[in-house]
């Protein structure tokens, strides 16, 4: 499996992956704790072909390993802290796979969400290596393709997400970001819960609403940088009212759709900025 000097024919590497499956089906207990085992091997090929492997057992779905979804993201964990590109992007893969397996139970997953911010982060700030750029370009490919729909995602996402709107070193993931947050809002509203609270014990900084305020403002001033923020940060904001102060509901509901028929309707180069910000300030 792990062989760099020759490395499996695609045809014999889709043969692996059905008889990983079927020994899941058979044996999930010993796979995944052989698998573990191999992760904690501190060899690149190694690890990135147990992750791969696991991947591939998360994306088969199957009744055997589903509940045993916390021991395969415990083995997951043990590799967070290794440094090498090919084993972070094989992480990457691994959760893009976890979070589109059909249902997220616990905060076990959170951690895995987490993970992708943190080397969002970490690439930002080393973009001069080409593959920083593709952990990046991958970070971004996750958040917009996270599906807020899946079973307990509510659960594992908010208000933690809430954390990464003002920071300034994830501006980059900002539109994928306020979309899921909007998602969220809205679903809660849907349940008739309360649309979103800052009043959360768990081990995260949540922003003041000032803050998130004062965030999403500015970033909507400048609506056309970044593919499109300005809109994405003005959507959350219409529904996160209930954040930022319970009175402005009524008011949001009547004003930001105006602005955002504004910002469709022109490009960067036509749009009058003085009118822009004079809207925006009303």
């Amino acid at each position: 499996i792990c062989s760099q000097a020759k490395p499996l024919s695609t045809e014999n590497h889709a043969e692996l992956l059905d008889c990983v499956v079927l020994l899941a089906r058979s044996s999930p207990d010993d796979l995944i704790a052989f698998l573990h085992s191999q992760l904690e091997i501190e060899n690149e090929a190694v690890r990135v072909a147990s992750l791969n492997l696991l991947s591939a057992i998360v994306g088969a779905d199957l009744p055997e390993t589903k509940v045993k979804k916390f021991l395969i993201v415990k083995a997951v964990k043990s590799t967070l802290s290794d440094q090498n590109a090919k084993v972070r992007k094989a992480v990457l893969h691994f959760i893009r796979r976890l979070l589109s397996s059909g249902s997220v139970e616990n905060c076990a997953e959170w951690d895995m969400v987490a993970y992708v911010f943190h080397e969002f982060s970490v690439s930002t700030s080393k973009l001069a290596i080409q593959e920083e750029s593709t952990i990046q370009t991958l970070c971004i490919d996750i958040l917009q393709c996270l599906d807020t729909s899946v079973s307990g995602m509510t659960q594992v996402l908010w208000p933690r997400l809430l954390e990464y709107v003002v920071p300034a070193q994830y501006t980059g993931t900002l539109k994928p970001l306020c979309r899921c947050l909007r998602e969220l809002a809205e679903k809660k509203q849907q349940e008739g819960e309360e649309a979103a609270c800052l009043d959360y014990s768990g081990p995260v900084k949540l922003p003041t609403p000032q803050g998130l305020l004062a965030r999403l403002l500015v970033v909507a001033s400048s609506p056309y940088e970044r593919e499109g923020h300005g809109c994405a940060a003005l959507q959350l904001l219409k529904a996160l009212h209930h954040i930022i102060h319970a009175a402005v509901g009524e008011m949001w509901v009547v004003n930001i759709p105006p602005l955002l028929q504004y910002i469709e309707g022109n490009t960067e180069n036509s749009l009058d900025h003085e009118r822009w910000e004079h809207m925006l300030l009303q």
